[in-house]
C-alpha cells in the first residue's frame, strides 16, 4: 500500500477514538500478538517495524511479511471474533496506538460511517497483499531484497535513529521475506557487495543505500 494512502487512512480511523485508544511503546524482539491468541485490541502502527510469523505443524516458523507505518493489526480477528493465525513481532522499536476489542466492535455496530472507514482499511490491506504477491512473480529475487532494503532502512531511521540496525532481522527471515532459499540469498548478497566495491562510480543512489543497508541489516 502506498505510504501516504496508509498513513491517511490510519489518522482517519483513529479520529473515531481519541478519547478511547492509548499509546505504548514497544521494545525490539516483542511478540505483540500471539498465533492461536484471540486478540485484545485493534492497534495501529505509529512508527516501527513489525513481522508477521507463522508456525507451521511441523514446528517450522514462517516469515509472512513486514508491519509498517500506518497498518492496524488484529482488525480481521476482532471482527470474526476469532483466533489470530499468525503471531507479530516487532523488529524495531515500535509505537502503537490500541483500541480495546469491546470498544471497537461497539462503535462498529452503531457508526455506519466508521464501518466504512474499517472496509476502506481491509481492502487497502488486502490490496498491499495483492501486490506483494504481484511483486513476488514479476519482480526478480534482486529487486525484491533491494526493496526489503529500502523499506527496513527507511522505517528502522524513523524510529530507531540511535540504534543499530545490523540485528534487525536474520539471515533465513530474510531469505524467506524475499522468497529465496538462504543459500541463494548467500548469492544475491555477494553479488551486490561485488557490486558495491566495483561499480561504485555508475550505481544509482538507490542502489548505493540499498547495498549499505543490506549489510546493515541482516543478523546471520
Amino acid at each position: 500500500m502506498n505510504t501516504k494512502v496508509r498513513a491517511t487512512l490510519a489518522s482517519d480511523f483513529l479520529e473515531h477514538f481519541q478519547a478511547v485508544s492509548f499509546s505504548v511503546q514497544y521494545p525490539r524482539g516483542m511478540a505483540l500478538i500471539e498465533q492461536g491468541a484471540f486478540v485484545e485490541q485493534v492497534s495501529v502502527v505509529e512508527e516501527g517495524v513489525l513481522k508477521t510469523a507463522q508456525l507451521t505443524e511441523s514446528g517450522a516458523e514462517i516469515i509472512i511479511g513486514l508491519v509498517l507505518p500506518g497498518s492496524i493489526t488484529g482488525l480481521t480477528s476482532v471482527i470474526l471474533r476469532e483466533r489470530s493465525p499468525v503471531s507479530v513481532i516487532t523488529v524495531t522499536r515500535v509505537r502503537m496506538v490500541h483500541i480495546p476489542a469491546r470498544v471497537f466492535l461497539q462503535r462498529l455496530e452503531q457508526a455506519g460511517l466508521f464501518a466504512c472507514q474499517v472496509y476502506k482499511s481491509l481492502c487497502s490491506e488486502y490490496n498491499c497483499l495483492l501486490s506483494s504477491l504481484v511483486d513476488a512473480k514479476s519482480m526478480t529475487a534482486r529487486s525484491r531484497l533491494l526493496t526489503v532494503f529500502h523499506t527496513l532502512a527507511n522505517a528502522a531511521r524513523a524510529a530507531d535513529a540511535e540504534e543499530d540496525a545490523r540485528s534487525l532481522l536474520r539471515h533465513w527471515e530474510l531469505a524467506q521475506l524475499v522468497g529465496v532459499t538462504p543459500e541463494h540469498l548467500s548469492r544475491i548478497l555477494r553479488d551486490l557487495n561485488i557490486r558495491k566495491r566495483t561499480t561504485a562510480q555508475g550505481r544509482s543512489p538507490e542502489q548505493t543505500d540499498a547495498c549499505l543497508a543490506g549489510t546493515a541489516i541482516i543478523k546471520r
